[in-house]
């Protein structure tokens, strides 16, 4: 895998990723903990890819985010 392109990578996670709901499941966030923990270069690409982290889920009560 150290062969494919980052950007060929990022395609394949993005399109693997957009298959789930994020707005009804928290599998996103665990599906990308579990992409981190396969390589440091997936990790390296995961965090510096930005729309792997356009929605965060929080689990905070509505009263405490305002």
């Amino acid at each position: 895998m150290s062969r494919l392109p980052d950007e060929l990578l990022i395609a394949i996670l993005n399109f693997s990723l957009s298959q789930y709901d994020y707005y009804h499941s928290h599998f996103d966030m665990e599906t990308l903990y579990i992409v981190c923990a396969v390589s440091k270069q997936w990790q390296d690409i995961v965090d510096g890819t930005p729309s792997f982290w356009t929605t965060i889920l929080s689990t905070l009560p509505a009263h405490a985010i305002e």
